[in-house]
Parts: structure tokens; C-alpha cells; sequence
């Protein structure tokens, strides 16, 4: 499989999308891909899903291969739920929802990080 999503810092991301030519810039609405989840601050680049992500390091980005990750759960199911629990200080009641699992990369041939020198 190929590299089919990257995921840039929020200053690369919109470095990226300053250095587009506005000319190279064309907008797609997929049925399918991130923006079917929702996301809107994606765009897309000779077939790649280019996107931004709060929880990437500063200067970093990443290019993954969708097909070539899997998640191992380490429990018996999925997600587990907690609550509802009545906060009495926000006077609001809250919930719990927590996974444990792993991500299993089957080859770093088909993943890369990006990061700028000096």
C-alpha cells in the first residue's frame, strides 16, 4: 500500500498550504476519506489526504500507509465505559470512555516522519 494520509504540526500544515501555487489548488469533496468523518481542514494532493494534528509535535509531521496499521486491543472489548458520575463542583455529570490498545506498523517501508533542520 501506498502512503494515503499525512499528518503535519499546525504551522507546517499551513506553511504547506501557503507554498501552493493557487493554481495547484483545487477544491475535491470526497464521499470517502477524513472529510466523510467530519474532519473539514484537509486536503488532498496526488491521491494523499494531507492534514493537520494538534497531537504532532512541534516542526514534525508524519505520512502513514492506512492499510499497513492494526489495532490490538488488550482488552476484551473495544472501548470501555464508565459513569455517569456527578461532578457536585461543575455540578455537571460525567463520563469515562477508555481503550488499551496498540498499533501495529507491519513494515517502516511504508510510513516516514517529517521534521526541519535547524
Amino acid at each position: 500500500d501506498q502512503i494515503d494520509m499525512v499528518l503535519l504540526d499546525r504551522r507546517l500544515f499551513i506553511d504547506f498550504l501557503n507554498t501552493l501555487d493557487s493554481k495547484e489548488r483545487v477544491i475535491v469533496s470526497r464521499t470517502n476519506g477524513l472529510r466523510s468523518y467530519g474532519f473539514t481542514d484537509v486536503f488532498e494532493l496526488d491521491g494523499v489526504e494531507i492534514s493537520s494534528e494538534n497531537s504532532v509535535p512541534a516542526n514534525t509531521g508524519y505520512g502513514i500507509a492506512v492499510g499497513n496499521v492494526e489495532l490490538l486491543c488488550m482488552e476484551g472489548q473495544l472501548m470501555n465505559s464508565e459513569g455517569p458520575f456527578y461532578d457536585e463542583i461543575t455540578q455537571q455529570y460525567r463520563y469515562v470512555v477508555s481503550t488499551l490498545g496498540n498499533l501495529k506498523f507491519k513494515s517502516p517501508r511504508n510510513f516516514f516522519k517529517l521534521t526541519t533542520l535547524a
